[in-house]
């Protein structure tokens, strides 16, 4: 099974890049345009992981993680924010929104595929064995 990753980016160059960069890589990639799109299509598709840019057009990227995790349908999806901003606020408040992970952007392949990979396996984990969450 090809895991469904949704990319949320509104840089249509960058998210190009990097949709075909995953799907060379074996992952089905959905694209969503700003927050009300990511939503509709991680309701409708049940992505295994989800990649969010911080600044999108409308609501950034903390909000719409936020959203996010209120959802039960994608409460438990992995999130990886993908930003310019470097600095400790950004992380922190990242966290704080719920985001499992970060990469700087512009997003080099060689730094998200090990990320998304550990998550996408301690996601199956949890999804094998679901008392590991409690344990966690």
């Amino acid at each position: 099974m090809n895991a469904k990753i949704l990319l949320v980016d509104d840089h249509l160059d960058a998210a190009a890049r990097l949709t075909a960069s995953l799907k060379t890589h074996g992952y089905e990639v959905l694209l969503a345009r700003n927050g009300m799109d990511a939503f509709n299509t991680a309701h409708l598709f049940q992505p295994d992981l989800i990649l969010l840019d911080l600044t999108l057009d409308g609501m950034d990227g903390f909000l719409v993680c936020e959203i996010l995790r209120r959802q039960p349908s994608t409460a438990m999806t992995p999130i990886i924010l993908m930003t310019v901003l470097a600095g400790e606020v950004a992380r922190v408040n990242g966290l704080g929104s719920g985001v499992d992970d970060f990469v700087s952007k512009p997003v080099r392949p060689e730094d998200l595929l090990p990320r998304m990979e550990a998550l996408l396996q301690s996601r199956q984990s949890i999804r094998a064995d679901p008392s590991d969450l409690q344990r966690a």
